[in-house]
């Protein structure tokens, strides 16, 4: 898939990170969003983790219904400023 990135990133407290997987608009659908998921969840349990988190943009109301239908529950916001330099 163009312009996709899956990185899953180890912690100290076993916690396993997926980080965005940015898809075109024709792969939406098709099922590789719940295969990938359920294989994170699969492999979160072979590693004993009790959690398995996600970090979403805001505006992407589509990948948040489908978090929901997986039972993703919405558990925290993410809050960003930008710094902006002075000259």
């Amino acid at each position: 898939m163009k312009n996709s990135r899956i990185t899953i990133a180890n912690t100290p407290a076993q916690i396993r990170r997926c980080h965005p997987v940015f898809r075109q608009e024709g792969d939406r659908s098709r099922g590789f969003g719940a295969e990938l998921l359920d294989w994170l969840l699969k492999q979160a349990r072979e590693h004993a983790c009790e959690n398995l988190e996600l970090d979403s943009g805001v505006q992407r109301f589509d990948a948040h219904r489908f978090y929901l239908l997986k039972r993703m529950n919405i558990s925290s916001y993410h809050f960003r400023i930008k710094i902006e330099q002075k000259e």
